[in-house]
């Protein structure tokens, strides 16, 4: 199982596999580690909650895949993992809003975490063969 971690205070995003009893790390393989950030517009219903979420679905972008143009739009390239969040809904993680540089990020979001488009890639190729399970935020 795979599962993301986020720690909104350090800005990083870190990508993992392996078990977890209660979320202490136990035989963990890391697939990487990328700047994130979760800062929210004022529109939106406010950062992501702290907490353990699993997994729902993810959802593909029309933009998806047309490169340079793609990079720029509000998902990014890659489209959007999203997590059950309870009281939220399509709350998830994605790129978007850059000039495409791999691993620059781009601005606010409505309420999900804003990663770079290298990460995006790393994760939707490991979720192919190693489905995402949960993702772990705390501040």
């Amino acid at each position: 199982m795979s599962w993301v971690y986020f720690n909104r205070n350090t800005k990083k995003i870190a990508l993992f596999s392996g078990s977890t009893v209660g979320f202490v790390m136990a035989d963990l393989q890391s697939y990487g580690s990328w700047t994130a950030h979760n800062d929210v517009a004022s529109k939106s219903s406010g950062n992501w909650p702290t907490g353990v979420y699993k997994y729902s679905h993810y959802n593909a972008h029309a933009e998806e895949g047309l490169r340079p143009g793609c990079y720029r739009g509000a998902y990014g390239c890659d489209g959007i993992h999203v997590f059950a969040v309870p009281g939220r809904s399509g709350m998830g993680i994605h790129a978007g809003r850059t000039t495409g540089a791999p691993d620059i990020l781009g601005g606010k979001t409505l309420g999900c975490i804003r990663i770079p488009p290298n990460a995006m890639e790393t994760i939707n190729k490991i979720h192919r063969t190693d489905p995402l399970k949960y993702i772990y935020v705390i501040d």
